[in-house]
């Protein structure tokens, strides 16, 4: 996990705009802030992961990649589609991947 200055504040996670980019599993936005450093939400809905546990579990492998990235001063938001449920930790780390390039 990362710690909480690299946190999205909540009010942030509602109105982020900026660009966007998709895969099959997930939507990223980002936006510049004036932090000084990369700030990380994770947004994974009820009806994407059914049980807590795998929500929590996807949750926590993606803020292990998050970590990776370079600091770019953005905030950056990842939206979770009901499609990584049928992926295994490998994919979504080489579509993360894909990404910080």
């Amino acid at each position: 996990m990362y710690s909480k200055q690299f946190r999205l504040p909540i009010e942030k996670k509602k109105t982020i705009g900026g660009r966007s980019f998709s895969t099959p599993y997930f939507l990223l936005k980002e936006k510049d802030n004036k932090e000084g450093h990369n700030r990380f939400g994770i947004v994974i809905a009820n009806h994407a992961v059914k049980s807590s546990a795998r929500r929590h579990y996807w949750k926590r492998s993606i803020a292990d990649e998050l970590v990776k990235f370079p600091n770019l001063k953005k905030d950056i938001l990842i939206i979770v589609s009901p499609k990584i449920e049928s992926a295994d930790k490998k994919t979504i780390q080489a579509e993360l991947q894909k990404l910080i390039r």
